[in-house]
């Protein structure tokens, strides 16, 4: 019987050794059709998406006035005349990440969206490709904006390079990633990786897949279980035999198994009433968690909204002494032109003038611009430094309405925190007060600013003249949607977001209390 045994198990062997090379080269066959399938995938992907947005901004560029918005380099009008068609084409396609406008000099005008850095060379004429941005892969498409010949400039388009990875619908396809650095590729024994290098215009970046490899390995199991069919029932009438002598201790261990067994099923009892009540738990509370997110993710988004309309009413207040002296240069030089008394002098003296008033207009908008950019890292910052940026910005308003604003401080005070966060807030504080003595029209309106410390802690105290907060308590004035102002003006987010930027992101303090003449806004740090 063994002899038997050994010369069947021999032969088995050496079919079943046959049998299993025979699936491995078809297998490798169907994995290369595969792959070929792949390729043809990506690069159809990538032609679509290029011929797509090249059509989009061919069509934007001819849309009424971005042309001459785009010669003029005007990046306010390219964004309001863009701006419509970035968010119907974001709807669309939710990996479209970014829209720049780029001038002749090859210089970025104007965006929507994320504002990436381009790290390659812009050249010109209409082309797409892959680049690094980051630890992220994207890609861009431009187009040329041609006008009578000339170049203009162009418009630039940058999608997530994750679109790629959407075409593999397929069942095989276990996961997808775009990898960067291929050290950082995880091996594992029931995964098979394939790579697909892409070439960027700074780096080269890989699109890695895993495919499943458990069907390949149980029609391969199959085949050496069949082989050894024969071999497994000869081997069971050998422990038929042996049965007899083992049963009464294969009884034993049944009966000690089917007593483990109880208990296990008793223990596994238990514990799934005890997984089923964290569970509920849990859901409750992320519930309950997603809630609070998502109202605050609301709340975030009005008031950004809200600083927006108020940096774009500060912005028309700082511009209207400059376009007023603008227009009076034309106008003269309008006037000497019509009497032929225009000479080289007055023409060079008079562009003099707008150049300065152009330069001052522009630094208003950087100004402003630098003021809304988000706070990374926290940082060892002068309070009266960042309280003067933003009187800045509100400044004219302040003059347009007569209102003086005095700011009284011995010495500078520093802290460490985030200091455009907390200019915002001040801003807040300071046009609300400003909206306040404006809407109840008080004679010889006054903003008062105290910055001072006490006991080791900054001290920031905003008063005005308004006639103090009629709402009892006047603490309520900190709740969301909670106003005091007109529907039309007001939406109850600004002191809401000011309390959440003090008391949770810089850990101080933020009151306010009447007195006999208006309001104190007090901010601890």
């Amino acid at each position: 019987m063994i002899l038997v045994l050994f010369l069947f198990a021999v032969l088995s062997f050496v079919f079943t050794y046959l049998r299993y090379f025979e699936i491995l080269e078809k297998q490798d066959s169907l994995q290369q059709n595969d792959i070929k399938n792949i390729k043809n995938l990506i690069d159809k992907s990538i032609k679509d998406t290029s011929y797509f947005y090249l059509n989009r901004a061919l069509a934007n560029l001819n849309s009424q006035g971005v042309l001459n918005a785009l010669e003029n380099e005007d990046a306010i009008t390219l964004i309001s005349l863009s701006k419509t068609r970035f968010d119907v084409l974001k709807k669309e396609n939710a990996y479209l990440k970014s829209m720049f406008f780029i001038s002749k000099k090859l210089e970025k005008i104007a965006f929507l969206g994320e504002n990436l850095r381009l790290d390659f060379k812009i050249h010109n004429g209409d082309f797409y490709g892959f680049f690094v941005s980051g630890d992220n892969l994207y890609f861009l498409v431009n187009a040329n904006a041609i006008k009578n010949g000339e170049n203009l400039g162009s418009l630039m388009f940058v999608v997530d390079a994750k679109f790629i990875l959407s075409v593999f619908n397929t069942s095989k396809v276990i996961d997808g990633k775009i990898i960067l650095d291929s050290s950082k590729i995880a091996q594992n024994r029931t995964l098979k990786p394939y790579i697909f290098d892409l070439l960027t215009l700074n780096k080269k970046a890989k699109i890695y897949l895993t495919y499943d490899n458990t069907k390949n390995d149980s029609e391969l199991l199959n085949v050496i279980y069949s082989n050894f069919f024969i071999v497994v029932t000869l081997f069971i009438l050998v422990f038929f035999i042996l049965n007899y002598g083992f049963n009464v201790l294969i009884k034993r261990l049944e009966l000690a198994n089917e007593q483990l067994k109880e208990s296990e099923n008793l223990l596994q009892h238990t514990n799934q009433n005890l997984e089923d009540k964290i569970k509920q738990e849990i859901a409750i509370r992320m519930a309950k968690e997603s809630e609070n997110l998502e109202k605050e993710r609301i709340l975030i988004h009005q008031s950004k909204l809200a600083s927006m309309g108020e940096m774009i009413g500060n912005i028309a207040h700082q511009w209207k002494q400059p376009l007023t002296e603008l227009n009076a240069i034309f106008i003269k030089l309008g006037f000497l032109n019509e009497v032929k008394k225009l000479e080289k002098q007055d023409i060079d003296n008079e562009l003099e003038k707008c150049e300065k008033l152009v330069v001052f207009m522009s630094k208003t908008i950087d100004d402003f611009r630098h003021f809304f950019v988000k706070d990374k890292f926290k940082e060892h910052y002068c309070i009266n430094e960042y309280i003067k940026n933003s009187l800045k910005l509100i400044t004219s308003a302040l003059k347009h309405n007569g209102i003086k604003c005095k700011v009284i401080s011995q010495e500078e005070v520093f802290v460490i925190g985030y200091p455009r966060e907390f200019a915002q807030v001040i801003l807040n504080i300071l046009s609300n007060a400003k909206d306040a003595l404006v809407q109840r029209g008080i004679q010889n309106p006054q903003i008062t600013i105290k910055i001072f410390e006490k006991d080791n802690k900054a001290h920031i105290e905003i008063q005005d003249n308004a006639g103090g907060i009629e709402t009892c308590p006047v603490q309520k004035v900190f709740e969301p949607y909670f106003t005091t102002k007109h529907a039309s003006n007001g939406t109850g987010i600004g002191l809401y977001m000011s309390k959440i930027i003090i008391e949770k992101n810089a850990q101080g303090i933020l009151a306010v209390r009447n007195y006999q003449n208006g309001a104190i806004f007090e901010i601890i740090l």
